[in-house]
């Protein structure tokens, strides 16, 4: 079974589920099923690879089989173990503006009940904590809002080890702008042939508020934490059961739970404040990628 050579490395928020979503249409695309499997990243998950070579099933005969998990763009293991494994995989990187992307992604949590603080003590809690793999969870209080969008400071490590020809790298403002532009380059970046007028922009993995969020939290810890219900499951249900009965419950509860409002506008103050902890690292970025990230630079980063 073949393993991929195609990955969507990040940024979290960023419209990442799109582009995974967008890229599949291709007919020379297969990308897996299961996004965000974390394989590279993740020391109990590799080196499994019977396991994360059955998300590729059905794909052995296209040109590229992808994954996307955001987490592989900061966290260890992932650019050691892909040289190891890979032959020349390809990269592609979605960015958003980091200011909307630490907002979007505090508001991804705070809307769930994931997240009690409000939002500068929450930003600030991490700042300058190294990301961790086994820090991030629901309830382990390893969010990294800030680092997660230090773009020149993680890619800088990209370019040192693979070459120009294997990383693009689009922006979330292209994407919702001109999504079909935006994927004709990805489609030229891998050298496929286009497809013509197939891509309008739709919301995927929306930030929602929902109408319990402590409610959802409460539940959601207990169907995937420790319960008398999970252990009792496991003496009596297959592995891959128990797995499917737990994301029923918890996307039934959610859909049950969710609502149309929307979650608040980062106003100026807040930007501003936000862009000065980013400004150098983007200054960083466009040094390495060469490019200009225009629609940053008009929100003043």
């Amino acid at each position: 079974m073949p393993l991929p050579n195609l990955f969507i490395p990040g940024a979290m928020k960023s419209g990442t589920t799109a582009l995974h979503e967008y890229l599949g249409r291709h007919p020379d695309i297969f990308m897996s099923k299961n996004k965000e499997p974390n394989f590279w990243c993740d020391d109990q998950r590799f080196p499994d690879f019977e396991s994360y070579e059955k998300l590729f099933a059905g794909g052995e005969n296209h040109r590229f089989r992808g994954e996307s998990s955001t987490g592989y763009m900061v966290f260890d293991h992932f650019i050691e173990r892909v040289e190891r494994h890979l032959e020349r995989p390809k990269f592609i990187f979605i960015l958003r503006n980091p200011a909307d992307r630490a907002w979007s992604h505090y508001w991804f949590l705070r809307g769930m009940g994931y997240e009690k603080e409000d939002f500068k003590t929450a930003f600030l809690k991490n700042k300058d904590e190294k990301p961790d793999f086994g820090k991030v969870g629901l309830w382990k209080n390893g969010n990294f809002y800030y680092q997660f969008g230090l773009y020149g400071k993680w890619l800088s490590r990209f370019f040192e080890h693979f070459s120009r020809d294997q990383i693009l790298i689009i922006t979330h403002e292209n994407l919702l702008a001109k999504p079909d532009e935006t994927m004709a380059k990805c489609f030229e970046f891998l050298g496929l042939p286009p497809l013509k007028n197939n891509f309008e922009w739709q919301k995927t993995n929306e930030t929602t508020q929902l109408r319990y969020p402590n409610f959802y939290f409460a539940a959601v810890k207990k169907i995937m934490g420790e319960s008398l219900f999970r252990n009792l499951a496991r003496k009596f249900l297959p592995e891959k059961l128990r797995r499917d009965l737990r994301e029923k419950l918890v996307k039934t509860i959610f859909k049950i739970s969710r609502t149309d409002r929307k979650y608040p506008v980062l106003t100026k103050e807040e930007r501003v404040w936000l862009d000065g902890f980013y400004r150098e690292d983007v200054k960083l970025l466009r040094k390495i990628t060469g490019l200009d990230f225009d629609d940053w630079r008009q929100k003043n980063l």
